[in-house]
């Protein structure tokens, strides 16, 4: 990163995945814990940007930042990210003389800590968290499954759960519903389209997980009515047979439709910055296909 002169040519992700990566990357591997953040028009960026430029090195290259933490000093980034006709910003911090954990700066009292429970970095539908995960290794040619510890992405509590409240509003409607298709102009709708949006979600591995069980909490209510479905609809029952009414099989979904997370290049070939962002708003997230609940599009 050179340094600049002017906060309006910050650096803005090309993507939701690549924005929670980044995010993901600078609290957890770069120690950046400390943050403020929060929703705002986008006619008030350009002002909130220039008064934390005026407050913090936020322009800085990575030769100054490198300088500063050398000399105790903190190193400050300031992120911005459209979330629909808002604009969602977050203010990161090191520790450090001058940054957010500093007693003396002016925003001190309105820092939080990635690391504690109740001040987790948020972003849209997501949170990012401290958890453990399974990953095999081997070890003196055995292969072996281990705990890690990492930061990952998750559905905030109450997305999840609203998810799994949508899923069985669908089953009690007998909405089996379509995943669609654009090429024959067939309609998505109903818990098969839901499904499906849920898996276009930015499969990190803390959200990949709750994925997976959003399916199987289908599986398990749809499970309870399908029968009185095809009773509904005897004319698809002869014509599909054993597949009438049936979801995609767990063990299909979790190999075909969830890859894992790999890094991705966070700003594109052609960076946006948060001029552009500003001069295009409202602006939708480069190459994200639609919208899966509320807050940020996946």
């Amino acid at each position: 990163m050179k340094r600049i002169h002017n906060p309006l040519s910050l650096e803005v992700a090309q993507n939701l995945t690549g924005h929670l990566q980044l995010l993901q990357t600078l609290a957890g591997r770069d120690g950046y814990r400390f943050w403020v953040g929060g929703l705002l028009p986008p006619a008030k960026l350009a002002g909130l940007a220039q008064k934390f430029a005026e407050r913090y090195p936020i322009l800085a290259g990575n030769n100054r930042r490198a300088y500063d933490t050398k000399n105790g000093r903190a190193s400050v980034r300031f992120l911005a990210f459209p979330d629909g006709d808002m604009v969602a910003w977050w203010l990161v911090s090191t520790e450090g003389k001058g940054g957010l954990a500093d007693s003396t700066s002016i925003d001190f009292k309105s820092a939080r800590d990635a690391t504690r429970t109740d001040s987790h970095i948020t972003c849209g539908d997501y949170v990012l968290v401290h958890a453990t995960k399974l990953s095999p290794r081997v070890v003196k040619g055995k292969k072996i499954v281990k705990n890690v510890s990492t930061w990952t992405w998750k559905m905030k509590p109450e997305v999840y759960n609203g998810a799994c409240a949508l899923i069985e509003q669908f089953a009690k409607n007998l909405e089996y519903g379509d995943e669609g298709d654009e090429e024959t102009g067939r309609r998505a709708y109903g818990l098969r389209h839901y499904l499906a949006l849920q898996r276009r979600r930015p499969l990190a591995a803390g959200v990949r997980n709750q994925v997976i069980e959003l399916h199987r909490h289908a599986d398990s209510v749809w499970g309870n009515v399908r029968k009185q479905w095809i009773g509904r609809h005897t004319e698809l029952a002869k014509k599909y047979g054993k597949s009438a009414g049936a979801l995609r099989p767990l063990n299909q979904v979790i190999h075909n439709h969830l890859p894992l997370m790999v890094r991705i290049k966070v700003y594109g070939d052609a960076p946006r910055t948060i001029g552009d962002l500003l001069a295009t708003a409202p602006v939708a997230p480069a190459a994200v296909p639609a919208k899966v609940g509320p807050g940020l599009a996946a």
